[in-house]
């Protein structure tokens, strides 16, 4: 299974990085996101790398939603996440693989084909970059602190991102957004960040970095707004979440 989701992430890795650069098709332009043709066909790319696989098994992706086979195992995919990076030729983007068996995170792949850097995790196994075993940066010192955030994709939670991070500012090292959650978590594994925040983040942006930062010994807590949708604060396991608390006690 982690042969064919390594296989399935580097399929579409090598399809976006023929694109990148160059002139590509816009699905749609929404108030605070981008949707390229390049996400489905991406996404085409792995579903079918998995299936020919694994025919019997479930998927949840991104652009075309939920395929029901009745399966212990789910696979959960966004294909091109940074997809706005992308389209501005921004090089900051990824594919992020999960597989679930009986709804818990079991595999989780992540690949950065721009820097060629390929994360993965199996429950239970540890996290590892390019097959090298990986752990979070072991700090508590909020003035050391890198932080990263998303911003977001709604009013509602564009707002209460900006009151965290007027809260923060003035009291960590540095704050980055980057926007691709799925590499914002696993640099949060790798030690490049400490704390990751972001609010209505989906399913998919986080499943594979969910399991490779808590393999790398990372905290992770995921509030669920709905069926896919969460509220996500983040940290390299030395930070607690009432420390978090307390430094954005304002809010």
């Amino acid at each position: 299974m982690l042969e064919t989701a390594i296989r399935a992430a580097r399929e579409a890795g090598k399809l976006q990085m023929r694109s990148f650069g160059k002139k590509i098709t816009v699905d749609e332009e929404l108030r605070f996101d981008t949707k390229l043709a390049l996400d489905k066909e991406s996404e085409q790319v792995i579903v079918d790398t998995i299936l020919s696989r694994f025919p019997e098994h479930s998927i949840l992706a991104e652009e075309s939603g939920r395929t029901d086979n009745a399966s212990d195992y789910t696979w959960i995919i966004d294909p091109l996440d940074g997809t706005a990076n992308f389209s501005r030729n921004i090089p900051q983007f990824c594919t992020s693989i999960a597989l679930t068996r009986k709804n818990k995170t079991i595999l989780g792949v992540v690949l950065d084909p721009v820097r060629d850097e390929l994360y993965h995790a199996e429950k239970g196994k540890g996290a590892f970059l390019n097959g090298k075993k990986i752990k979070t940066r072991q700090t508590s010192e909020t003035k050391d602190l890198f932080v990263v955030c998303g911003f977001m994709k709604s009013e509602e939670t564009i707002k209460k991102g900006l009151l965290i991070f007027n809260s923060l500012i003035t009291k960590v090292k540095k704050i980055r957004i980057m926007g691709a959650a799925a590499l914002d978590l696993c640099w949060l594994a790798g030690g490049r960040f400490d704390i990751y925040f972001e609010y209505g983040i989906m399913k998919w942006d986080i499943a594979a970095g969910r399991l490779i930062l808590e393999e790398a010994g990372g905290n992770i807590e995921a509030v669920a707004l709905n069926d896919n949708s969460y509220n996500v604060t983040a940290t390299n396991g030395k930070i607690s979440p009432e420390k978090f608390l307390a430094l954005v006690k304002s809010v």
